[in-house]
């Protein structure tokens, strides 16, 4: 593109030039013409030149020399401004990344030390806790337990939230089948699940996510469903169309209520993994689908 344009250039110069001359040496007929340029009055064959254009009855050669040297200062000159530009993009783009890795390493040390201060703070205040709760010597049972229920909500939340933040600098990418997946999380709430019918509907499918996201996931949503329901869970993985489709359902325990960040951290693993995630609650029945591609 930029040789064609160099080119036409050339050739409207020399153009240019040429009728001009010609109109002078008619005027003026000693004036001297430049050595690139030669005007004849017939066709002849002349060393080093070539027919450029007829003007006026006139034959006009152009030196190929003269045409060569202009291309090479063209080429030159096109060469220095290539080196010169792909020089300060280089430039450019190292202080980029220099001023980013340095806000990304800013990033993780701060990152760090939150970790450590949340580990050690609410750590140390939830063992405490932990030990008080064994002292306790309570008359009303009930009260109690709801007390102790209310610390293990509290104490798994935690462990999640550190969960994620350690998982914050890693990319590990793994397949899990859904079958062993959902069989594994519901062995995990057996004690919960005693009392409950479990209705498993399952596909044969593996899902590939990031940093065991999809076991965390099914974890989560079986966790929500054991504590909240009243007398069954239902679990189906359905795949259609190069989707697969997992829903958990079951009726609701009215008595119950939660901080809802077992379902938050299923939206934001969702969202991180490029899934869909929807809940719908009705006719006493609360429902979350997850949505993914294979």
């Amino acid at each position: 593109m930029i040789i064609t344009f160099f080119k036409y250039r050339t050739i409207n110069e020399l153009d240019t030039q040429i009728n001009l001359y010609v109109e002078i040496e008619k005027y003026a007929p000693s004036y001297i013409l430049p050595k690139y340029i030669k005007v004849y009055d017939f066709r002849r064959h002349i060393k080093g030149y070539r027919l450029f254009k007829i003007y006026k009855g006139k034959y006009i050669y152009v030196n190929v020399s003269y045409i060569e040297e202009g291309f090479k200062k063209f080429v030159f000159t096109l060469f220095l401004w290539e080196i010169s530009l792909s020089f300060v993009l280089i430039l450019m783009v190292y202080y980029i990344l220099k001023r980013f890795l340095k806000k990304e390493q800013e990033h993780k040390r701060l990152l760090e030390f939150i970790l450590g201060m949340i580990s050690h703070k609410f750590g140390n205040f939830l063992s405490v806790q932990r030990v008080n709760l064994e002292l306790i010597d309570a008359q009303n049972k009930k009260a109690f337990e709801r007390i102790k229920e209310a610390y293990d909500f509290m104490e798994k939340d935690f462990q999640d939230i550190l969960k994620i933040m350690r998982n914050t600098e890693q990319e590990s990418v793994a397949k899990d089948n859904v079958e062993y997946v959902v069989e594994r999380c519901i062995d995990a709430f057996q004690d919960r699940l005693n009392d409950k019918k479990i209705h498993l509907s399952l596909t044969d499918a593996s899902v590939a996510s990031k940093n065991d996201d999809f076991y965390n996931a099914i974890y989560e949503l079986i966790d929500n469903a054991s504590k909240y329901s009243k007398t069954y869970i239902r679990i189906k993985a359905i795949k259609k169309r190069k989707k697969l489709y997992i829903i958990v359902s079951n009726d609701i325990n009215s008595k119950k209520s939660g901080s809802g960040f077992g379902l938050k951290l299923v939206e934001y693993l969702s969202a991180k993994n490029g899934w869909q995630f929807d809940i719908k609650a009705k006719n006493n029945t609360f429902c979350a689908a997850l949505t993914i591609k294979l």
